[in-house]
């Protein structure tokens, strides 16, 4: 589908690691790193490389087709909009059954892509593995 293709799209540009420098002269771009930190590598130049596509950037296109999809969030928004004129509830009532059923597959595949990504999540054992097993005497 078109959704997964997209996702496919965006996971590929953020997995090339593509780094920018953000000084207005140089703007060199590479896929290569410095030992040092975040130094543009070109010489000469002050400037800081960040990544052309951050984590952040693939969560807001992720959070993004999961939201095209949600008509429940879609009419409570136009609901909003349209200051009461029409209920949720109407709104929803004038949706086919097939267009219904045909987003909520576009809504499930577009949140199974976003349970995968985790940029939102903190694992509980994350916690675990950072401070260690602290035992409750009681």
């Amino acid at each position: 589908t078109l959704v997964t293709s997209m996702v496919y799209k965006c996971t590929r540009q953020y997995g090339q690691g593509v780094v920018r420098c953000d000084d207005p002269t140089c703007h060199l771009e590479t896929r290569q790193l410095s030992v040092v930190g975040s130094p543009c590598l070109a010489r000469g130049c002050n400037g800081k490389m960040s990544p052309v596509y951050t984590d952040k950037d693939m969560y807001t296109q992720l959070k993004y087709l999961a939201s095209l999809f949600d008509v429940q969030h879609a009419c409570k928004q136009q609901e909003k909009v349209n200051k009461g004129a029409m209920s949720a509830r109407e709104l929803q009532k004038n949706i086919s059954s097939m267009d219904k059923e045909a987003f909520k597959v576009l809504l499930l595949e577009a949140s199974h892509h976003m349970e995968m990504c985790g940029y939102d999540k903190v694992e509980p054992d994350f916690f675990q593995a950072l401070f260690g097993q602290i035992g409750l005497k009681q």
